[in-house]
């Protein structure tokens, strides 16, 4: 399949069945929160976090860490969080996740569901990492990452939506330079889509990225479940992209360069591995 060069567009879309309501996605500038505004430790997710496949109800929370470790993420509406803040002796009422665990069968993956979410409500979130040895009774260490996103609309709810679309991420020769990799993410960020279609090939696992000019660390065609993951792990490398990522919703669909050019679907011998990364 022919590369293209990363394209983005944004839309509006407004439907004139029940009228459009205001939704805004505009990002909303942080406040301290109940125990007070947490220091981020770097390092604990050193691919960052995601939010993807939004609904009016539920989202995935995707997480990484640096080998294995104990993850607990808490939730809840922005105004809550906001009124704790307010309120010096008053914990914001927050929903929560058991302590998981990852290892490495999944190379320290866990896609993590946040359910029971209200409508078109802004929420925040806040990932908190530490060591395997975390029980029930002693809460894991350290804050790793927090973020906010915006859930959809109910079914029965018109509203106007703008968000951006793209594909083919770090083609051609063409991938990560410096420390924000992809700064094009910077440039959607500011526009504060709603969500974004990542319409595949988000790796080219069958190109090689000479370095220099690109950062390290891709200079290798994929064939292995190793190598897959090495090169989602790089992508994920990229500053823009995290940070892009961490508030803004992604709906994320393959193309064909997650395994190689013009793969013969679930038939090809390297399907299983570009899959299972």
């Amino acid at each position: 399949m022919r590369s293209l060069f990363l394209v983005v567009g944004l839309f509006a879309i407004c439907s004139v069945l029940g009228g459009c309501p205001a939704w805004s996605s505009q990002r909303i500038n942080y406040q301290d929160v109940s125990e007070g505004n947490p220091t981020l430790v770097s390092g604990l997710l050193p691919q960052g976090v995601a939010i993807g496949d939004v609904t009016s109800q539920r989202a995935l929370l995707w997480v990484r860490t640096d080998g294995a470790a104990v993850v607990r993420v808490e939730w809840a509406p922005l105004s809550l969080w906001e009124q704790a803040s307010k309120m010096a002796t008053v914990v914001a009422p927050v929903s929560r996740t058991a302590f998981l665990k990852t290892d490495a069968e999944t190379d320290y993956t866990l896609t993590i569901p946040l359910e029971g979410l209200t409508p078109s409500t802004r929420y925040r979130y806040h990932v908190v990492v530490g060591p395997t040895e975390s029980s029930q009774s002693q809460p894991p260490g350290k804050p790793a990452a927090t973020g906010e996103f915006v859930t959809l609309p109910d079914e029965h709810t018109s509203a106007a939506v703008a968000f951006a679309w793209s594909g083919d991420l770090g083609s051609g020769g063409r991938c990560r330079r410096g420390v924000d990799g992809y700064p094009i993410f910077d440039a959607i960020h500011r526009y504060h889509p709603a969500f974004f279609l990542f319409l595949g090939d988000t790796i080219y696992g069958d190109h090689v990225c000479p370095s220099p000019p690109n950062e390290p660390g891709a200079d290798f065609k994929a064939t292995t479940l190793d190598a897959y993951r090495l090169r989602h792990r790089y992508q994920r490398g990229a500053d823009a992209l995290r940070r892009f990522l961490v508030e803004t919703p992604v709906y994320v669909v393959w193309d064909d360069h997650e395994v190689r050019n013009n793969f013969a679907g679930p038939y090809d011998e390297q399907m299983p591995a570009g899959r299972q990364a």
